[in-house]
């Protein structure tokens, strides 16, 4: 309950951090694009989902997500988490490298994380064109998978869970 309440915590001051960032730059020529997505783990490597979009452009769908480690043998060092999003005003995707030192581990299968700057986006259409090659200012990243594996005996999530916010700036 204690780790609940503070990934809660978490989560809510990112969202503050987000949203003071999105009506400072609307003052500005070119507000960020924010992107919140919530989604369900189907297997150890693989999430799906909705998203919903709001600052330079408003819209909603649904995301997959496939996560991949580098290198594939030994010791990870990279988590590579490749997102697709697909919405009624275009289609986005974006390739998130988080350094394992940095993911966030609070126990097996569960994480919190923010990494500025470990998103950018690899293909966009229509509204979200002018974002292709934008990388996160701002981010915040929650997941509880239960169906990664782990050693026998330990300890899975009970609960099943994507949340994440990215905030990207226009060039």
């Amino acid at each position: 309950m204690r780790v609940r309440a503070i990934v809660l915590a978490g989560i809510v001051a990112a969202i503050g951090a987000v949203v003071a960032e999105a009506s400072g730059a609307a003052q500005t020529a070119s507000p960020p694009l924010v992107v919140a997505l919530s989604g369900k783990f189907t297997s150890p490597v693989v999430s799906t989902g909705t998203f919903v979009a709001g600052g330079a452009v408003s819209d909603s769908g649904t995301h997959r997500d496939v996560t991949t480690l580098s290198p594939k043998t030994g010791r990870p060092t990279e988590i590579l988490i490749h997102v697709s999003l697909k919405g009624s005003k275009g289609t986005l995707a974006w390739v998130a490298t988080v350094h394992t030192n940095a993911a966030g581990f609070i126990s097996p299968g569960v994480a919190l994380s923010s990494v500025p700057g470990a998103s950018r986006i690899t293909a966009a259409t229509g509204a979200y064109k002018p974002f292709l090659g934008a990388t996160s200012g701002k981010d915040l990243s929650f997941t509880s998978n239960p169906l990664q594996p782990g050693a026998p005996g330990t300890p899975k999530p009970s609960a099943n869970g994507l949340n994440v916010i990215e905030s990207f700036t226009a060039h």
